[in-house]
């Protein structure tokens, strides 16, 4: 009986091993190939043209669906990730940020905060995201959203209380076909630290 269970032992350690590094080559690989090092960069924004294609490969895939994603096909939408500010700093939810653009050549665009689960930060504004239609803008298109755990100004987008690390999405729907068919032209607003972090 023993012999039995060594050799069975052995048998299953095989394949256990097999899951086990291929569930940690995953892992590893996944922000590589599908949000870490995206390829097409617009200051503290960057994009793939393989998301929401026919051509996004097995981890570009896995990663939409582990981050919840759910992305629209190219032809309707293009998505930009920002995780650090104009310096190259982590953003980070107890600092505060000012989002400074102008007009961005799309039908319609947004802007949502993430937290580090990738489930929209919990706030009690209830604010979770702005638009091209809620932003208060000037004649010439600009804007400026206030970032942070503390109300700042009339566009504010609070980062709560959950400490950590947050992310950003834009979503550019039915973008101009020149950036539809180049998003790296796209013109995107600048990430800016303001003052000191909270404690």
């Amino acid at each position: 009986m023993g012999r039995w269970s060594g050799a069975l032992s052995r048998w299953l350690a095989v394949p256990l091993a097999g899951l086990v590094i291929g569930a940690g080559a995953t892992r590893v690989a996944l922000p590589r190939l599908a949000g870490g090092s995206l390829p097409i960069v617009v200051g503290p924004w960057h994009t793939s043209t393989t998301v929401g294609s026919a051509a996004a490969n097995p981890y570009v895939r896995a990663e939409i669906a582990r981050t919840g994603l759910l992305a629209l096909n190219r032809a309707e939408t293009i998505y930009f990730e920002a995780r650090t500010d104009d310096e190259g700093r982590p953003l980070r939810a107890a600092c505060a940020y000012d989002i400074a653009g102008g007009a961005i050549a799309s039908r319609w665009w947004s802007i949502t905060a993430y937290g580090d689960d990738f489930f929209l930060i919990p706030n009690a504004e209830k604010r979770f995201s702005a638009t091209a239609a809620t932003l208060h803008k000037t004649a010439d298109g600009a804007f400026t959203i206030a970032l942070g755990p503390a109300r700042r100004g009339v566009d504010w987008l609070p980062t709560g209380d959950m400490g950590g690390g947050f992310n950003l999405l834009v979503r550019l729907y039915n973008p101009e076909p020149g950036i539809a068919l180049e998003p790296g032209r796209a013109k995107l607003p600048g990430i800016k630290r303001v003052g000191a972090c909270a404690s």
